[in-house]
């Protein structure tokens, strides 16, 4: 997959690797994850999440919780030369389990040695030094644009790579091999024939090695390398920035970049020209190996029970975001154009139609008229007397009797793992939740979605009002694994705090979920643990829970559908919309008769 990036994988289908191949190389995966996080998390101290998935690039992010402490969000593309020992093609699963260790490793060393989200910017600390320096006219000007503070940025975060890549090496030696693919890409641009890629693969060599720089290369950068590898850590990280900016840059747009080696003479031409300088860093800075400093996204923890196969209960802590407060990525965005393009109005459509039948059946909870069946009352109301001066109706004394409101609540839970952007299900799926939390929200049934993986991100809150897309707003959403047992049992703590009647908890997903919280909970296989505690435990608090598959069974839920892709799950909403209109019908009709 050349070229590819960590928000544009197709789904999780290793290359050679058969569907039931990738199912189990994805089961082992996620529990080494899950080992990672609490690997990494101790020894950073941090909360940390690792997901991976099929691309090529590594992402860090750093999320604000709402008590205003931070947990970190690490992706690891599996495909990057960086992490994966062998090319795509010739990769075994021992080689994915590797690449995942090596990627957890990179993210750990910018924990650890890089500066953090509340720390000040290197790149605006070196750049606020007021002494002169060579051509800082032309790199200022080309921090002002976009393009040209990305190109910038990119070559920071490839010595910031190396720089603690090295220092990794230091403190954990006998993960040494786990570094090996940086080490054959520095190697690599060191013996590039090309001047700029060669010194910038001389200086990473020298970051990773930690080794003083050789007296080959000119005395200011000799001298700038130094002060980099004796600052210490996070200090480093700004002596680099005045490295690049000061030092390694100007060399690049003068000819004594490498003492004797300098032919090309092509920067000479980049004076005062920031978009020449820009086109010719651009190719050296493409392949940002990690975004060390991430954004800050609101995510908070919720503590949520789960029960126990001994009858009691297990208290869980997860983590849960609002979409609409999240930076969606491309994926998320590609997701959105789909849903708004197509398929949202498609199932607004086929929902449209069902909204007459569910009026008419529920008209006895909103149209209070003056006809119908009448009880005795002992106080004389307003709409009494309004009907007794306007029509001379007498019946001052009685009140008219109303069907008892049809109560119903639903939590859609939405799988949001990487597969689900197979056969455009991702769309689909977030099209009908949408649509029937319209049509459902006109006749005040509450209902709330949440797309779960990793984490949960919460999309619609019946108590706040309008689904958070919107058919075409833009919000974020956390992808990769699947911990279904957890979002199960945080959409019954929401459930049980809204009185209805019928409280239903709807999981579509097309992937078996993770079972690494099962030993908590006393369990081992999933399909027992449904069947025995988890259902009779929702029954108990009159939950039903039910289980959409696209593409699989679900075969561990006690009561589950087998569909073939997302577009499926519209009759069977449909339906759950038309045992909704029976009942109300025959709330009515037994009020009238």
């Amino acid at each position: 997959m050349p070229g590819a990036r960590f928000e544009q994988p197709a789904h999780l289908i290793f290359p050679g690797f058969s569907l039931e191949e990738s199912g189990r190389l994805v089961e082992k995966l996620e529990a080494a994850a899950r080992s990672a996080e609490v690997f990494a998390g101790s020894v950073a101290k941090v909360d940390l999440s690792v997901e991976f998935s099929l691309g090529e690039r590594l992402s860090l992010t750093w999320m604000r919780r709402r008590n205003g402490s931070f947990a970190v969000r690490l992706i690891v593309g599996l495909l990057s030369p960086e992490v994966l020992p062998a090319p795509a093609e010739e990769a075994g699963a021992d080689d994915y389990r590797k690449a995942l260790r090596a990627g957890v490793l990179h993210g750990l060393g910018r924990l650890l040695f890089s500066p953090g989200p509340e720390d000040p910017d290197p790149v605006a600390i070196a750049l606020n030094d007021p002494r002169p320096r060579r051509h800082s006219r032309l790199l200022r000007k080309l921090m002002g644009t976009e393009r040209g503070s990305d190109a910038i940025l990119g070559l920071l975060e490839r010595l910031e790579a190396d720089r603690c890549d090295g220092l990794l090496r230091r403190r954990f030696p006998h993960a040494a091999h786990l570094l090996q693919g940086g080490d054959a890409r520095a190697q690599g641009w060191a013996r590039s024939a090309g001047a700029d890629r060669a010194l910038l693969g001389e200086a990473g060599m020298l970051l990773r090695r930690q080794e003083h720089p050789p007296s080959r290369l000119s005395g200011r950068l000799r001298a700038s390398l130094n002060r980099v590898l004796s600052a210490g850590e996070p200090a480093g990280a700004y002596a680099l920035a005045e490295f690049l900016l000061w030092d390694l840059l100007p060399q690049m747009l003068s000819a004594e970049m490498l003492e004797g080696d300098r032919t090309d003479s092509r920067p000479e031409s980049f004076a005062g020209d920031p978009e020449a300088l820009r086109r010719e860093l651009e190719p050296l800075a493409a392949d940002i190996e990690l975004n060390a400093r991430g954004t800050a996204q609101p995510i908070w923890g919720e503590i949520i029970p789960l029960p126990h196969v001994d009858g009691g209960e297990v208290l869980l802590r997860v983590e849960v975001a609002k979409g609409s407060e999240l930076e969606p990525t491309q994926i998320n965005r590609r997701v959105l154009e789909r849903l708004a393009a197509e398929y949202g109005p498609r199932a607004r459509e086929a929902f449209a139609q069902e909204v007459p039948a569910l009026r008419r059946a529920l008209r006895a909870n909103w149209e209070r008229r003056h006809r119908g069946r009448y009880r005795a009352g002992r106080h004389i109301g307003t709409s009494n007397l309004r009907r007794y001066v306007i029509q001379g109706d007498l019946r001052l004394f009685q009140r008219l009797e109303t069907p008892q409101k049809t109560s119903y609540y639903f939590h859609l839970l939405v799988d949001a793992s990487y597969s689900m952007l197979q056969n455009d299900n991702a769309s689909k799926a977030l099209a009908v939740a949408a649509a029937f939390t319209e049509v459902l929200q006109t006749i005040r049934v509450p209902v709330d979605v949440t797309l779960y993986a990793s984490e949960l991100t919460r999309v619609h809150d019946h108590r706040t009002g309008s689904f958070s897309t919107d058919f075409g707003g833009d919000f974020g959403y956390l992808i990769s694994g699947t911990r279904e047992v957890e979002a199960v049992g945080w959409a019954a703590a929401q459930a049980q705090s809204v009185t209805a009647d019928h409280r239903m908890i709807v999981v579509l997903t097309d992937g078996t979920p993770v079972r690494d919280v099962l030993p908590l909970l006393g369990g081992s296989e999933l399909a027992p643990y449904y069947r025995e505690t988890l259902v009779p435990w929702l029954k108990r608090v009159n939950i039903d829970l039910l289980g959409l598959g696209l593409g699989i069974c679900p075969d561990y839920h006690p009561r589950s559908l087998c569909l073939t892709e997302g577009w499926e799950t519209l009759p069977v909403f449909l339906e759950l919309l038309d045992d909704i209109v029976a009942e109300a019908r025959a709330a009515s009709l037994a009020l009238w008769s």
